[in-house]
């Protein structure tokens, strides 16, 4: 995304289907499991968004259009699951932010560009 900032091409070094999370979410999510700490422990997962590759690249041109055509990526799964239940975060902390991709792509790229 700072490649497509600057207007540049970019090949992205894996592909497949992940799950992807906006880092201000994630951030949220960590400050609401701080406040609602017990004295019990959990392990729970973080509510992302699983996005194709494909969906990744087209989010990111329709932000940066100077870069259409020129973000591609590489063939092969990230050896991750793609995508995670995460009721139990939700349940422990109530609802959770949501930023969908494109709203986060677009908010990753403006960051980007004022840098």
């Amino acid at each position: 995304m700072a490649a497509a900032a600057r207007g540049e091409g970019f090949t992205i070094a894996y592909g497949g289907t992940a799950q992807y999370d906006y880092a201000p979410d994630v951030g949220r999510a960590f400050a609401l499991a701080a406040r609602a700490a017990t004295s019990d422990a959990h392990v729970a997962n973080f509510p992302g968004e699983p996005s194709s590759m494909q969906e990744v690249v087209d989010a990111i041109e329709s932000t940066a259009p100077a870069a259409a055509g020129r973000v591609s990526w590489e063939e092969g799964q990230l050896p991750f699951p793609e995508s995670l239940q995460a009721n139990l975060l939700e349940r422990l902390v109530g609802p959770l932010p949501r930023t969908s991709l494109a709203d986060g792509t677009r908010a990753t790229i403006e960051h980007f560009r004022a840098s």
